[in-house]
């Protein structure tokens, strides 16, 4: 229910457990949980948990609400944001892709306070996603072949890991096929090698950390309707899971660095 003016009550409203505002007594007026008498509360990097507790009468009742906080010079948060300004115009081949970039790079950053170690993470998205939006190695290639009307998949073309590449050279297809074929080579080429070179540099993380990312990868591409078919999501994610971290592995051992970070 909600409370009328002139009820008996209790309110505590907290931030991370942090008490920041306390109201009891007779309720007058609306609460200002964030004016002049709350308390101040300095808020995490990332996941914030804003909690508010009340009883009136002889009823209870909370709610919880997620607040998220990032600096304004954020290096894991400045990719996002350099992602977001990325144009999407209506039938463009790559949308997907630069849709699931933009989720999976913002859901990373603002949710590493649960990873074991949020530097490593800075420092991967940044080696990560810097290729992409500097258009370095074969990305002005591969985005001028996905801004054609109809996609011809040259010989030249070795990213597409689930399709022989024989099978697809030279073909022309349409435009709903072409714009799933195009999301598809363009996030097997930034796993395979934007990725791995970010891993490689940086470190592979731990277990726990790479499959919180790999959950987050899931979530973005199972959560947008033009994103990749579900065949080529799972794939993208045991790929993750499985090869990309594994060849870290193997690359950083040979060179005698420590796996991790």
């Amino acid at each position: 229910g909600q409370s009328s003016p002139n009820d008996v009550g209790n309110a505590v409203a907290t931030i991370n457990g942090v008490i920041f505002f306390t109201q009891s007594g007779t309720f007058t007026r609306l609460m200002q949980f964030f004016g002049s008498g709350s308390a101040q509360v300095t808020l995490k990097v990332g996941k914030n948990v804003l909690r508010v507790d009340g009883t009136v009468n002889s009823c209870s009742a909370s709610d919880t609400l997620i607040l998220y906080y990032m600096p304004i010079d954020d290096q894991c948060y400045t990719r996002v944001t350099d992602l977001e300004k990325l144009p999407t115009p209506t039938g463009a081949h790559k949308n997907g892709f630069i849709i699931n970039q933009k989720c999976i790079a913002k859901q990373s950053c603002l949710e590493r306070n649960s990873l074991n170690s949020s530097i490593w993470l800075d420092k991967v998205v940044a080696a990560f996603v810097d290729p992409f939006l500097k258009e370095i190695g074969d990305w002005p290639k591969i985005l001028q072949a996905c801004s054609a009307s109809t996609y011809i998949f040259a010989n030249s073309i070795t990213y597409m890991y689930y399709i022989p590449p024989q099978a697809i050279a030279g073909m022309i297809v349409n435009d709903y096929i072409a714009r799933r074929l195009c999301e598809s080579i363009m996030a097997n080429y930034h796993i395979n090698r934007d990725l791995q070179n970010s891993l490689n540099m940086n470190g592979c993380g731990t277990e726990h950390d790479w499959n919180k990312i790999g959950d987050y990868i899931k979530d973005c591409v199972n959560g947008q309707t033009l994103a990749v078919e579900g065949w080529v999501a799972s794939s993208i994610v045991i790929y993750l899971r499985n090869t990309v971290r594994q060849n870290c592995i193997t690359y950083r051992t040979s060179h005698g660095l420590p796996i991790e970070y």
